[in-house]
């Protein structure tokens, strides 16, 4: 195996993994998160992993930790006020 087939190979196995290790991340959020069957839970982030490959497939991608995100939606959160009954 020459070089180029080398890291062409390196880089499929790479993108499987990513690919893969989204898919457990979405599923398990959805059944901890969500409190979804495992099942539903694996078929639902199979079509998310589908949507964002077809929207995304073939681009660099740079996914920021979101830190700005989690504050103006920490900002924004309405807080719930429970009275006494």
């Amino acid at each position: 195996m020459n070089l180029v087939q080398h890291l062409s190979e390196d880089i499929k196995e790479r993108t499987a993994t990513f690919l893969l290790d989204m898919h457990a991340h979405i599923s398990a959020g959805l059944v901890s998160e969500a409190d979804m069957e495992e099942i539903k839970a694996a078929t639902l982030a199979s079509c998310v992993i589908s949507h964002i490959r077809h929207a995304y497939g073939g681009e660099t991608l740079y996914i920021p930790m979101g830190k700005d995100l989690d504050a103006l939606l920490l900002h924004h959160t309405i807080p719930v006020i429970i009275e006494d009954a």
